[in-house]
């Protein structure tokens, strides 16, 4: 890949980050069973009926998609709301044309991780 003028910049605010988020790859560029780490904002939330299975799942989009990040066993997750940066490593798979992955890690970001990311 190429270096731009601004690859010092961004360096510096990929270091800014937390470690967790330094490795972390666009949306994009995630396929179909890999184990990879992105950044965005989490753009909805959506919880499991009562009386259904326990579930929690975010929409968390960068600049350049989407992924839906599943929680099993759980309704609601302390920090994971609406306009939350966050950081998400685990293993993705494609679900119904959807990149999906279940039970990652994350971690809360400060700032705008896309920003951050560029």
């Amino acid at each position: 890949m190429p270096k731009s003028a601004d690859s010092g910049t961004r360096a510096a605010r990929v270091a800014e980050l937390p470690r967790q988020a330094r490795t972390c790859v666009p949306i994009s560029e995630v396929e179909d069973r890999d184990t990879a780490s992105v950044a965005g904002t989490i753009r909805s939330i959506t919880r499991s009926a009562h009386g259904a299975n326990p579930t929690f799942d975010c929409v968390v989009a960068d600049d350049t998609g989407e992924v839906r990040v599943r929680f099993l066993g759980v309704r609601e997750i302390s920090g994971l709301l609406p306009g939350r940066p966050v950081a998400v490593h685990g293993k993705f798979c494609l679900l119904g044309g959807e990149m999906v992955t279940l039970c990652p890690a994350y971690t809360l970001l400060r700032g705008r991780p896309s920003t951050a990311l560029r």
